[in-house]
């Protein structure tokens, strides 16, 4: 795997408990602290399946404009985001209208950001792996957004696949997908991810030996606990 998470504001020792386990047990994890943070239908573009994500949330929002809304560039929020951040597009889960290039993923990697993620499809994939830059998406598309969607918002918060999404949320992201962990929520997570990787082992040793199947659903009933 491929660590992308330099920066992340996260310690070392918690920074790779996250990466050992992976967006499931970071899920699983997540939902004993009573928060569903798996992200639907976002997955690695082509070339990104190796690579682990790890960094903070930095957010735009698409939408159909309001006569006062400003006129924003991704380009223009981009210049100005912290180095090691995440960038999380909101475009309203379109998977067949591209939101971001390869220009956009070489400034974002020239910038210091650790990957994006959209929720909505990219395009130019070729240019994002030689650029170096992860791409997580809904998909690839050729057909650019619709007339009538454009930036109304830069760090504020978003919803990508169900989940909803602050700046300065951690974002983390393997070859299964995408996990939001809110911030507040951050050290209970780390904590009930140590649970779950031992409950894991467990789980792993129980098969591993030919246990029976109440002592694996007793296993499991551990993930249950709060």
């Amino acid at each position: 795997m491929t660590d992308m998470s330099s920066d992340h504001g996260v310690p070392d020792e918690a920074a790779n408990i996250l990466k050992q386990a992976g967006t499931g047990v970071i899920a699983d994890a997540l939902a004993m602290l009573g928060f569903q943070g798996g992200v639907e239908g976002i997955r690695p573009a082509r070339g990104f399946e190796e690579v682990k994500l790890l960094g903070p949330a930095c957010t735009i929002q698409f939408g159909p404009p309001r006569p006062d809304t400003p006129k924003l560039t991704t380009y223009g929020i981009i210049e100005n985001l912290p180095a090691g951040g995440v960038l999380v597009i909101d475009a309203k889960g379109s998977p067949n209208n591209h939101y971001a290039g390869d220009n956009v993923g070489s400034y974002a990697k020239q910038r210091g950001l650790a990957g994006v993620v959209i929720f909505g499809a990219g395009r130019d994939i070729r240019g994002w792996r030689d650029a170096g830059m992860p791409l997580f998406s809904t998909g690839l598309a050729t057909k650019d957004k619709p007339a009538d969607m454009r930036i109304t918002g830069c760090q504020v918060p978003v919803e990508i696949g169900g989940v909803p999404v602050k700046p300065g949320d951690m974002i983390f992201a393997d070859e299964d997908g995408v996990v939001v962990i809110p911030g507040e929520l951050l050290h209970a997570a780390i904590e009930k991810v140590k649970v779950m990787l031992a409950i894991e082992a467990d789980m792993q040793q129980a098969i591993g030996r030919g246990a029976s199947g109440a002592e694996i659903s007793a296993i499991i009933a551990r993930k249950k606990a709060k």
